[in-house]
């Protein structure tokens, strides 16, 4: 179902924008005198300026109206700061990403090493248990497996 509504603004006379009391009534009234309003040194009244989005409006029409330099100026300025945005938000994505690399990283670098640690201690400790166990003294296994006397007892146990 569609419902079209026709306002004829030549109508529509309020003598002051502070007697507006409805929000269809202060849209009325911008949309009526906005040309009032179109220079940037002309203030919008407090009541207008409340109503949502006719703040947003009239500088949409501001931007309209603009002459060609200025107007110019005001999509540059504008697209300067989306780009800004965009740097800013996309350093935040590389820094996260860069972030949870590195801990990875760390992670495994650190998990190889203690996995190399743990497998050189079990290689030394069979190949002691092996030399013991076929009769080799002590002072032989020392030598060669570069152990104190301590570490080998420690080893055996």
């Amino acid at each position: 179902m569609l419902e079209l509504h026709y306002v004829e603004l030549r109508k529509f006379k309020p003598s002051k924008p502070q007697e507006l009391r409805t929000r269809f009534e202060r849209w009325l009234y911008f949309l009526k005198f906005a040309d009032l309003y179109g220079p940037e040194d002309a203030i919008l009244p407090e009541n207008l300026l409340q109503e949502e989005g006719i703040a947003m409006a009239l500088e949409s029409m501001r931007r309209a109206y603009a002459k060609e330099p200025i107007r110019e100026l005001i999509e540059a300025r504008e697209k300067a700061e989306r780009d800004e945005l965009n740097r800013l938000y996309t350093a935040k994505l590389e820094g996260k990403l860069e972030g949870k690399l590195e801990g990875k990283l760390e992670g495994k670098l650190e998990g190889k090493l203690e996995g190399k640690i743990e497998g050189k201690i079990e290689g030394k400790l069979e190949v002691v248990r092996g030399l013991l166990a076929i009769g080799v003294d002590r002072d032989t296994i020392l030598k060669a497996a570069g152990l104190s006397a301590a570490e080998l007892d420690s080893l055996c146990l």
